[in-house]
């Protein structure tokens, strides 16, 4: 791997890179593993080691669901308004939360 680096680099015509963008773009991936982001996650769970995409999000969605439950939090109804009357998603979670201190306040910034 080093040696074919070397070897691009010494081929490298750097009248074809006077755009100084053009050239980081060019060479940055060079430098490193880093691929723009797409890094895969690999856990370790019960000594059996999970890479899919979709046992990964499951993992870490128990994860922190097991977390939050375990603060012991009780749900302060209060803030809730009743939602039965609802079916669309996002229109509940509007009614929902529509007096809740958060909400309040940046409506209160908005006027």
């Amino acid at each position: 791997m080093n040696k074919e680096r070397k070897k691009y680099f010494a081929n490298l015509n750097m009248q074809n890179y006077t755009d100084n963008k053009k050239f980081w773009n060019t060479v940055k991936p060079l430098f490193s593993n880093y691929n723009g982001g797409s890094w895969k996650i690999t856990l370790v769970k019960d000594n059996e080691i999970i890479s899919n995409d979709e046992e990964v999000a499951k993992v870490f969605n128990e994860y922190f669901i097991e977390s939050i439950n375990s603060l012991d939090i009780a749900i302060n109804k209060a803030l809730l308004s009743t939602t039965e009357d609802f079916t669309d998603p996002v229109a509940i979670a509007l009614k929902k939360f529509e007096i809740h201190p958060s909400i309040l306040i940046s409506k209160r910034k908005s006027l």
